[in-house]
């Protein structure tokens, strides 16, 4: 028996993604308070940008839910170039989930930097950039940018890994 207020649900795929998304933001809010600041901390320490990413998150999911329980569902962008029709891509899909897993593998050995200059550079391939040497340099000169004010500016520690004792 459906429940009243599912009746006007018209995609429960939609309303099942956004529930993931609420328990997502929920779990990162949940989980950044438990971040423990250590007493030498300095400026901003590392819970400030979990928790608004966190909070956003949740604010957004439950903005979603409360839409699709009164009826309504998302429309398609007009402008987006997607035929529903087509098949999955499972060569892209499986090169982005072939990247995070990488990523994740790699962070620690590799360091920050090198990881993340690659993970850049695999996803543009991935989504069709053929200017290897410019996308190389761009991703280098954003992992640095990104991982110095990360480091230097906001005193996270991001892992160093083969440059430990350079940077």
């Amino acid at each position: 028996m459906t429940a009243p207020v599912m009746k006007g649900v018209k995609s429960k795929g939609e309303l099942a993604f956004a529930g993931l998304l609420l328990a997502l933001g929920v779990f990162i809010l949940a989980y950044t308070a438990t971040i423990d600041v250590p007493e030498a901390a300095s400026n901003v320490g590392p819970r400030p940008v979990p928790f608004l990413v966190g909070g956003l998150l949740t604010v957004a999911a439950v903005a979603v839910v409360i839409n699709l329980l009164r009826g309504g569902h998302a429309q398609p962008d007009e402008a987006e170039l997607i035929d529903p029709s087509l098949p999955v891509n499972v060569r892209r899909v499986g090169s982005f989930v072939a990247t995070i897993v990488g990523y994740a593998l790699l962070l620690e050995p590799l360091g920050y930097l090198l990881t993340t200059a690659l993970a850049f550079f695999a996803v543009s391939v991935t989504l069709g950039s053929r200017h290897f040497v410019r996308l190389a340099v761009g991703s280098v000169v954003l992992a640095a940018v990104i991982y110095l004010a990360f480091t230097r500016l906001l005193g996270i520690y991001l892992p160093p890994g083969i440059f430990e004792g350079i940077l």
